[in-house]
């Protein structure tokens, strides 16, 4: 047996190994202990990055509320600026309506015209001429049964009296019935005329002499109604008027003296 191999030796080599197993063994757990408890800047590195986060949304915040003031001044020229271009809209509907409305009124003239010149302006005449015929026959029979000469006469013969007044009622149906077709045509009769001559609905066919000069033109009577169809005059109303002529009164005052 050698020196080195004694007990002691074995002893002191067995507790140097045991050291450095406990050294080794600690450096290992003090490592495992870093790694598991994290450092002081990985605790903060989420704070850190909220805070950058934080300043950038606040930066670009502060870019949005600059560019909403801008618009916002912008804005503030848009009421005016929608108000005028509001108003010239509407001149240019007014217009355009005013436009329409009249092209429509002249078309409806065209139509008017044509349906009344064509179609209907002869049958409208032929009706107003049997309004004439048979009024004037109306008329003359009522002159006829109101006159008190032919009423004393009548009591001789009843029956023709009778007739003729009977003749006369159905006349005045006629004539009614006559107006009432005129009516569904659309016709109407123009409401006589007083004081000085409408050119527009009235003609004057006859004249009588006026005394002054403000009797010129006044309407004396009426002759024949006039008659209208859709405001267009079919047949003037056919009246007697003044006409003064100055000097021929004096002219026929200075005859008779002599």
């Amino acid at each position: 047996m050698s020196s080195y191999d004694t007990p002691e030796l074995e002893t002191d080599f067995d507790r140097q190994m045991k050291s450095l197993a406990v050294d080794a063994q600690q450096q290992i757990d003090e490592r495992a202990e870093k790694k598991a408890a994290p450092s002081l800047l990985q605790m903060l590195r989420p704070v850190v990055l909220g805070l950058e986060a934080l300043t950038r949304a606040t930066i670009e915040n502060k870019e949005v509320l600059a560019k909403l003031d801008d618009s916002s001044a912008v804005l503030k020229t848009l009421p005016p600026l929608m108000a005028n271009m509001q108003e010239t809209l509407d001149k240019r509907s007014a217009i355009n309506q005013q436009l329409f409305d009249a092209l429509h009124e002249e078309l409806k003239g065209y139509r008017d015209g044509f349906l009344l010149e064509v179609l209907q302006k002869p049958l409208v005449r032929d009706l107003v001429c049997l309004f004439d015929d048979l009024s004037t026959i109306r008329r003359q029979i009522a002159l006829f049964t109101g006159d008190p000469r032919i009423t004393e006469e009548a009591a001789k013969c009843p029956l023709a009296f009778d007739f003729l007044t009977n003749l006369g009622h159905n006349l005045n149906h006629t004539v009614d019935f006559v107006v009432e077709v005129m009516s569904r045509m659309e016709v109407t009769q123009i409401e006589p005329g007083h004081g000085k001559l409408d050119k527009k609905n009235q003609r004057a066919i006859s004249v009588e002499l006026a005394d002054t000069p403000e009797e010129d033109g006044d309407i004396v009577r009426s002759l024949k109604p006039g008659f209208l169809w859709r405001e267009r005059v079919v047949r003037a109303e056919e009246v007697v008027v003044k006409k003064y002529k100055e000097g021929y009164l004096v002219a026929m005052s200075a005859g008779s003296q002599k």
